[in-house]
């Protein structure tokens, strides 16, 4: 028997990305980063980045109630686009030639390179608008997690409050409670 997989993108909100990179030495060109009003109102479009974060999941009927990512801390991630989009998408390093032929990009520019433990902290816009309420618990955020591998996907994956290591990240970060 299969899983099923799917990936998908989510869009990152600028801001958190854009504090969090500019403290880091990347070899990104951020130059273009003057828009930064509002930093936590998701609905304002001006302040929604072209960053996307792709990612795989084998659950996708609990899409959802998708209420984290997680990547693993010790990872290498690069921040790429095609020579041909202005889009940049964050997947792990090990994975992007698989990932290139998958979305059958044949020319690419690595923009930055950063450890997983340095991406903790982005806020992502939900696939779905169903617990938005819950975004002052920790929702919509990216996390590290030893559980996210290197072996296929991205190495960023969907959390929802299924599974038994979703469940225990989220008690850990405090989105949900273990009662």
């Amino acid at each position: 028997v299969s899983d099923p997989s799917i990936v998908l993108k989510f869009q990152l909100t600028s801001d958190l990305f854009s504090e969090s990179m500019s403290n880091e030495s990347n070899q990104s060109n951020q130059s273009n980063q003057s828009n930064q009003s509002d930093q936590s109102d998701q609905s304002n479009e001006s302040n929604q980045s072209n960053i996307y974060l792709l990612v795989w999941t084998t659950t996708p009927w609990t899409l959802p109630t998708n209420f984290a990512l997680a990547m693993n801390p010790d990872y290498i991630y690069v921040k790429f686009r095609a020579k041909d989009s202005d889009a940049n998408y964050i997947v792990l390093e090990e994975l992007l030639p698989n990932i290139l032929k998958m979305l059958n990009i044949k020319q690419h520019v690595v923009e930055s390179k950063f450890k997983g433990s340095e991406l903790k902290g982005l806020e992502y816009i939900p696939l779905f608008n169903y617990y938005e309420h819950m975004k002052a618990n920790g929702c919509f955020r990216v996390y590290n997690a030893e559980f996210v591998t290197k072996e296929s996907g991205t190495g960023i994956v969907h959390c929802a409050p299924y599974g038994e290591d979703d469940f225990n990240l989220f008690t850990k970060e405090g989105i949900v409670s273990s009662e």
